[in-house]
């Protein structure tokens, strides 16, 4: 089966209309044609002495998923909480597939900067032990196969100096109400033609 396109599907239409997605539900089509898998990491996760520039698979989120149909596209959707040891330092992550980066939701070079799917930065005078931040991450991938592939996230010391990063937690992670604990996330949608 191939993409319908919405001026095929509803005649004279050249949009995505309410008319043409009602009539795929009618139509069953979307209803048996997206298919969703997820894997949450509700665990504090630490990541010691990872090199300048290096990077670590999250295993803990890895989501193998073979694709029902072939040519169908896979949306990835990624939610992960992050903190590192040491102020003005750059930390981030990727999508993955098999893990490899996923390119295409790669920042492009430049220069010595470093290179992230989405990453954050704490500058002087942050709370460096009791900071936490949200990175969120799409992608959508095309396998043009039904094979599995584990899919996932990879976390990036953009610094040019070791750091300890960690997951699910800040790096000071005291036992009272002003620090955080929090949830990790991959969602992947399959939507075939």
């Amino acid at each position: 089966m191939a993409w319908t396109t919405p001026s095929t599907a509803v005649a004279g239409s050249t949009a995505l209309t309410a008319a043409f997605w009602n009539q795929q539900v009618r139509d069953n089509v979307l209803a048996s044609r997206v298919f969703f898998a997820s894997a949450v990491d509700t665990a504090p996760r630490v990541y010691s002495s990872l090199g300048a520039g290096a990077d670590t698979q999250v295993t803990s989120l890895n989501l193998p998923y073979a694709a029902k149909v072939a040519d169908s596209l896979i949306v990835l959707q990624a939610q992960i909480h992050t903190s590192k040891n040491q102020a003005n330092r750059v930390s981030g992550g990727y999508l993955t597939a098999d893990g490899s980066i996923i390119t295409a939701y790669q920042a492009d070079l430049g220069g010595n900067r470093s290179r992230f799917g989405a990453g954050q930065y704490l500058p002087n005078g942050g709370g460096v032990a009791t900071d936490l931040a949200n990175v969120y991450m799409t992608a959508v991938y095309a396998p043009a196969s039904t094979s599995s592939v584990t899919y996932g996230v990879k976390l990036y010391n953009g610094a040019t100096t070791t750091q300890t990063l960690y997951l699910n937690q800040s790096s000071g992670d005291s036992n009272n109400a002003d620090w955080a604990r929090t949830v990790s996330t991959l969602f992947l949608w399959e939507v075939a033609p």
